[in-house]
């Protein structure tokens, strides 16, 4: 079998990782070696180790030194998961589907690789974001997003007896559940750093009125306030999404109303869904974000192969799927070893960002 050189390493990780399962190697068993590896697929020698170093850093590997690569013992404890979510999303276009449900199934991507069992549970937002009791019955633990929590379904999930561990962007919730919650703060300096002086800039927030783009859109307000940005240099656009639109519909028709309004200004805005038609928009009509305007966005989708343009564009800020994964590991052993420990713990995990063609001087 030839793999193409440009992109094989995933498929022959992949294929690497099945072959490891079929035989089940046990833990310590040398593994075939990068140049075998190369050889069998007829790529480069330097595939064949990105491929292997692929599963080192998933876990299921690890290499000593002079010796070979070699099958991990499997030390975290595999858990059944039922996974807070949707299940599938009812919307106008495939590509409004893939953005609506690319963070999760990122997530449950993570989780399916530290070799959990995962089911979702579908929220039933007709019935205020419920979920059926009786589907949480056989998970060890349970686990959502934190913009699915509502008042209905943190009775359910307090009802179940589970361990719960609920993850997100921004902000910790007052639930008496474990969380794992990524820090905006955290690369804040590196985005004031590259912009000018705090008087002198004009800064415009985009945000929907959800919770999670709420709550990033306070956190920024809150860096520039900091950092001497006087209030009246900073306005707040509230955006409203029309049915069925994951955000690029709500972008595009704002910079249609806005327009020119933000040439010389430092737009940030909450969600990477919006900032794809907002981008488009802006350029429809001759205007260059990275030249004409500065605009940071949120989400990072581009990194995680989500192509809104011929190539990626967005300065944006986003957070590590992996770590969030690893952090919710330690909090599903802590639940599980000690269930007599009622306390809730907080893991903050920071953000970066990924400086592109639309900002803060990636052209």
């Amino acid at each position: 079998m030839i793999v193409q050189d440009k992109t094989g390493y995933r498929e022959i990780s992949a294929l690497l990782k099945k072959e490891l399962a079929d035989q089940c190697l046990e833990s310590g068993r040398q593994v075939i070696s990068a140049r075998k590896l190369a050889k069998r697929y007829n790529v480069s020698l330097l595939t064949a180790n990105k491929a292997i170093n692929n599963l080192v850093e998933d876990g299921i590997l690890y290499r000593k030194q002079g010796s070979g690569t070699f099958v991990r013992e499997n030390s975290a404890a595999n858990y059944r998961i039922a996974y807070c979510g949707h299940k599938q999303f009812i919307l106008g276009a495939p590509m409004d589907r893939a953005m609506q449900t690319i963070s999760e199934d990122l997530i449950l991507d993570e989780l399916q690789k530290q070799r959990h069992t995962v089911k979702t549970v579908q929220v039933n937002d007709d019935t205020g974001g419920t979920v059926n009791p009786v589907e949480l019955e056989d998970a060890d633990i349970v686990t959502t997003m934190n913009g699915y929590i509502t008042d209905e379904l943190q009775k359910i999930l307090r009802a179940s007896g589970k361990p719960v561990v609920v993850y997100g962007v921004s902000y910790a919730g007052p639930w008496p559940f474990h969380q794992v919650v990524s820090t905006l703060s955290s690369c804040m300096d590196e985005v004031f750093g590259r912009l000018p002086a705090p008087e002198k800039l004009d800064l415009v927030i985009l945000t929907t009125k959800y919770c999670d783009t709420m709550q990033r859109a306070v956190e920024f307000f809150k860096e520039a306030r900091l950092r001497g940005v006087p209030t009246a240099k900073i306005r707040f656009v509230p955006l409203v999404l029309p049915n069925g639109d994951s955000g690029r519909l709500c972008g595009y028709q704002t910079g249609i109303e806005l327009g020119r309004d933000l040439v010389g200004k430092t737009v940030f805005v909450t969600s990477d869904f919006i900032s794809t038609g907002l981008v488009e928009s802006l350029q429809k009509q001759g205007i260059r974000p990275g030249s004409d305007l500065q605009l940071i966005s949120f989400d990072d989708l581009e990194s995680h192969g989500f192509a809104a343009f011929e190539e990626p564009m967005l300065t944006s800020i986003g957070y590590s799927h992996r770590e969030t994964c690893r952090a919710m590991n330690e909090l599903f052993a802590l639940a599980m070893q000690h269930p007599e420990d009622r306390s809730c713990r907080l893991i903050k995990i920071p953000t970066y960002l990924k400086i592109r063609k639309t900002g803060l001087n990636g052209q």
